[in-house]
């Protein structure tokens, strides 16, 4: 059996006290510990049954003061279980002494069965606990946000866009309307309202690669501008430009190879593909 030097566990603590969830791991290197230096008999088995059952209740409960919950009594179906375990340890012990095994042995074997599904209990809910906190810490992760949404369809009047441009007037988004470096389209079935699509307030968008793009498509404007950015195409491997520029997905879906390399490339480089996407979709719609 492994027997740990002096200073071991010391040492372990030391490298996992960065780890997500420290308290568990304390848990799980102090069992460790004790399984280290437990010596096969009797004696050290019930001190090692308490701690096991101890840091169940830890984990269980919290990681705080589980004292209060050590005399709390024992459910119905808890004693069910326990009385029925007992006679089922009873027959087997019965059994291994008419196979010659004296009832020292037996118990010796009881006790390391008992030890091993304990400690293995235990194992399993510190995984639970881990795999919890995961999931809880990923949901509550920060990630990437387009203000003001995340809907590329959603259309933004002037004064709104003004303020996802970061503060500017609806005055100094008109105007750089006209300037080429934004577009507004008409909703179908309306004469009026104009509307400025969101995703040109997005980071990989806004600013200076819109412009170069609105300038790739020539004199388009509109909905042949909005029809471009929100279509996918095969000049981008299946991506739409408002995908390939903000370099992730709107939608989720499979793609070849290609098309996920691009999203992983250079804010430069993909912008690039995007500005030839552009002419070249202005010469079909010149054509």
């Amino acid at each position: 059996m492994f027997t740990a030097s002096p200073g071991y566990w010391d040492e372990r603590r030391a490298d996992e006290s960065q780890a997500s969830n420290p308290a568990l791991r304390e848990i799980e290197l102090s069992v460790a510990e004790m399984l280290e230096r437990l010596k096969p008999g009797r004696a050290g088995v019930a001190r090692m049954h308490q701690k096991i059952r101890s840091s169940l209740a830890q984990v269980a409960f919290g990681t705080g003061d589980a004292s209060r919950h050590s005399n709390a009594p024992a459910s119905a179906a808890s004693n069910a279980i326990d009385k029925a375990l007992d006679k089922a340890n009873a027959a087997y012990a019965r059994q291994l002494v008419n196979l010659g095994l004296n009832s020292a042995a037996v118990e010796l074997l009881r006790s390391w069965v008992e030890l091993t599904v304990d400690a293995r209990v235990l194992q399993r809910q510190l995984e639970i606990e881990r795999a919890l906190a995961k999931l809880a810490e990923e949901a509550t992760a920060p990630s990437a946000v387009y203000a003001p949404g995340d809907d590329p369809s959603q259309l933004l009047p002037a004064a709104q866009m003004g303020r996802a441009l970061g503060g500017v007037s609806d005055e100094t988004v008109r105007q750089r309307e006209n300037a080429g470096e934004l577009f507004a389209i008409l909703p179908p079935a309306r004469k009026r309202g104009r509307g400025y699509p969101v995703f040109q307030a997005w980071p990989g968008i806004v600013g200076a690669p819109l412009a170069k793009v609105l300038s790739a498509l020539g004199g388009l404007r509109g909905t042949s501008a909005y029809g471009f950015f929100t279509s996918p195409t095969d000049l981008l491997g299946g991506l739409t430009p408002i995908e390939a520029m903000a370099g992730r997905l709107i939608a989720p879906r499979s793609l070849p190879r290609e098309s996920q390399n691009l999203l992983k490339a250079s804010e430069e480089d993909r912008l690039a593909v995007v500005v030839s996407a552009a002419k070249a979709y202005a010469a079909a719609q010149a054509a």
